[in-house]
């Protein structure tokens, strides 16, 4: 049996692969990486036709597909900064308020994730080697407990996308901001779903 630790040699294959670019090069590749995807919604216009009822005519028409379709859209609308409550609507007007809540949750945490996987994959994690003290506090507090502290994020700052590049940048790994997200987004959808009429009406 291999001794290995498999998180371990995941760390370590990826360090192996920051170390072909400086930190430095990578952030700047990320965040141009985040303004030209900003930049594309902006200019095609799709962070204002992506309203929640061409969301919903755009799955409906998928037939029984609709699901996956819909978790797609959700997912390019994260990457151009088309607001998270769109598609949160949008799921709960297509599946009712129980169901929908659930394709929500599972949207989100699908679309949070392709943008912390994409800005990841680009610029590493150089804000895990961060020198100055406010930021060791905070990256000394999200290593200690990194479920609940983005789950509190998330209950905060929801979809936001600057949530999804700040945690991509850091230490964070996969699996706890995932969990985190899940759980910190499982409040203010179920909000969502219980004052939908409310809120959208």
């Amino acid at each position: 049996m291999s001794d290995v630790d498999p998180a371990a040699d995941q760390a370590r294959r990826s360090d192996s692969s920051a170390r072909r670019w400086p930190a430095g090069t990578r952030v700047v590749l990320a965040l141009v990486l985040v303004l030209t995807l900003v930049a594309v919604g902006k200019l095609t216009g799709l962070d204002r036709l992506l309203d929640r009822e061409r969301v919903k005519l755009l799955v409906e028409s998928a037939g029984a597909l609709g699901l996956l379709a819909y978790i797609a859209i959700f997912s390019v609308g994260q990457l151009l900064s088309v607001p998270g409550l769109v598609f949160v609507a949008a799921g709960i007007l297509i599946y009712g308020r129980v169901y929908g809540a659930g394709a929500s949750l599972l949207g989100a945490v699908v679309a949070v994730t392709v943008s912390f996987q994409i800005v990841r994959a680009v610029g590493g994690q150089p804000l895990g080697a961060v020198q100055k003290p406010f930021m060791r506090r905070v990256m000394a507090q999200l290593d200690a407990r990194p479920i609940r502290s983005i789950a509190l994020l998330r209950m905060v700052f929801w979809l936001a996308p600057p949530v999804n590049y700040a945690l991509a940048l850091s230490r964070v790994r996969l699996r706890d901001f995932v969990i985190g997200s899940a759980l910190g987004m499982l409040v203010p959808i179920g909000i969502a779903s219980c004052f939908f009429d409310w809120l959208f009406g």
